[in-house]
């Protein structure tokens, strides 16, 4: 790949267009992903490199509106839905910023309700401006960005379950870890690195897998893969088995369903002949309730405690949305209005009023609920109807940008938010990757092993 000067910038050809400042800081958001809690500066909340970066972009981006390429036209309709669920969400902010509010307290919220409606307005934002900038970028520059990514996240996992075994408390405080202990392999470890949860590192590492594979990075995929077993995160685990094999069944060469059929033989021999591993698997079953098991764990909590709580909240979030259909409850305020839908009886005992949780900000953990109930049922239709899009673009490309549709689309089901960057770079991956097969600069899927059957 040759990189040759123009319009005073470089541009690498034939990958994608020019790369200027707004490119530069998303590829640099997406290398220091991982920190989504490590290294943050506390300013009310989590500070992120990445969303520093991110923010830049979108400033550099606003003076270089006349420059930018076009998107092209094969990507129009996906940008025009992302571009009417941008208009829905300054749309329900307005409405709900002069509309009444229920009454205190607002578990969980350290700023006033509008401050933290408009930072919700912002993080819709900066998610736009992701996109927007990483459709002009090149795939494989995308690609090597995640690498670095992966390679940090395997880093501070390490780091993380050294700092917990060797009890450096000081360090753990200094560096900005959450400590978010699991017990997946029947013994207490911290699950979540330097992500602020465990389901957080695990949506992060099912995409990051998918795209090291397309990259052809072993090592990339293998740590991508610790990172998935380091979350303890059943959503994760299952959505890369899903993902594959609802990819396999709808586009994928004999070569690539062989593939898949060996890697899930491969799983099923390590389950059977590795201890922990079996441990792992009883464990998310049980929490899934495919499990009977003994039900707790052995600090007293129920096993699918996380499944019905978050079968409860998205009860929530749906009542919410039949009483808010048109404009919701405002971006992030889902549980400013959380007590005025819940039922004390579907939750554990003090969830709704205090107790161990009255600090806790309420949170519905369904990308698609969240939207539905925060922006309304038309901002939840622009949603899907962009990944239904997505999904459509990325199936004519290869089995491995379908199989990330498919786990994205999955992964929203369990997201603590819609606006999550690590689902939001994954779609900046898949628009460069769609854009450049649509350009013919990539080969079309006919001519590889990766041809639809």
């Amino acid at each position: 790949m040759t990189a040759v000067l123009q319009g005073g910038s470089t541009r690498l050809m034939p990958d994608g267009p020019a790369l200027r400042l707004p490119h530069k800081l998303v590829l640099v958001a997406v290398a220091t992903s991982p920190f989504q809690k490590a290294l943050t500066l506390d300013a009310g909340f989590p500070l992120k490199i990445s969303e520093v970066l991110v923010v830049v972009a979108g400033g550099a981006l606003l003076l270089q509106l006349r420059s930018r390429p076009k998107v092209p036209a094969h990507l129009r309709p996906q940008a025009g839905w992302l571009g009417a669920l941008g208009a829905l969400v300054a749309l329900a902010a307005l409405v709900n910023l002069v509309t009444a509010t229920p009454p205190p307290p607002y578990p969980g919220y350290g700023r006033s309700l509008t401050t933290d409606l408009l930072l919700y307005v912002g993080y819709a934002a900066m998610v736009f401006v992701v996109w927007r900038t990483m459709l002009d970028i090149s795939s494989r520059l995308i690609l090597d960005a995640m690498a670095w990514a992966v390679r940090l996240a395997v880093l501070f996992c390490l780091l993380q379950w050294y700092l917990y075994e060797t009890a450096q408390e000081s360090l753990i405080r200094a560096l900005g870890f959450e400590m978010v202990i699991g017990q997946a392999y029947g013994t207490l470890m911290p699950r979540n690195g330097p992500f602020y949860e465990g389901n957080n590192l695990g949506v992060f590492a099912v995409l990051a897998a998918l795209m090291m594979l397309r990259r052809r990075d072993g090592w990339g995929v293998a740590g991508a893969v610790f990172c998935v077993g380091y979350s303890q995160s059943t959503s994760a685990l299952l959505t890369v088995f899903a993902a594959l094999a609802i990819a396999a069944l709808l586009v994928a060469s004999p070569r690539w369903r062989f593939r898949v059929v060996v890697t899930g033989l491969l799983a099923l021999a390590v389950v059977v002949a590795v201890p922990s591993a079996r441990q792992y698997v009883q464990f998310q079953a049980e929490k899934v309730g495919l499990s009977a098991g003994s039900g707790t764990t052995d600090s007293g909590d129920r096993t699918d405690l996380s499944r019905s709580l978050r079968s409860a909240k998205n009860g929530v979030g749906i009542d919410m949305t039949l009483a808010h259909p048109v404009a919701g409850v405002g971006p992030g305020r889902f549980g400013a209005w959380f007590g005025e839908y819940a039922d004390p009886a579907d939750f554990p005992p003090g969830y709704t009023t205090g107790g161990p949780h009255r600090d806790s900000r309420r949170i519905v953990e369904n990308g698609y609920v969240q939207v539905a109930a925060e922006v309304g049922l038309v901002g939840l239709f622009c949603l899907v109807m962009f990944l239904f899009g997505l999904a459509r673009a990325t199936a004519r490309v290869g089995f491995v940008e379908l199989a990330l549709t498919v786990a994205i689309m999955l992964l929203l089901v369990t997201a603590a938010a819609w606006t999550l960057l690590a689902l939001w770079f994954a779609l900046g991956y898949q628009a460069a990757v769609t854009r450049e097969y649509g350009d013919g600069l990539v080969p079309a899927p006919r001519a590889t092993a990766e041809a639809p059957t």
